[in-house]
């Protein structure tokens, strides 16, 4: 059973991401790279989904921690 919508969607909010209509994406300069878009959220299995959420949440820390000593 996958994870449902609302928590995958507080995901990419804890990521600093807002959604356009198709796609959640970074917010800030430091992650506005990031992308995911809805027919992730709705297809990929538990998973791939949690693969991808750490994936991104790790290199999220890394950035904002790299920010700080500059």
């Amino acid at each position: 059973m996958s994870k449902p919508r609302n928590e995958r969607y507080d995901d990419c909010f804890k990521l600093e991401m807002t959604f356009d209509g198709q796609s959640f994406y970074g917010m800030h300069e430091y992650n506005r790279d990031f992308n995911i878009h809805w027919t992730e959220i709705g297809c990929d299995d538990d998973d791939t989904w949690k693969y991808k959420i750490d994936k991104l949440t790790a290199e999220l820390e890394r950035r904002k921690a790299e920010l700080k000593s500059e």
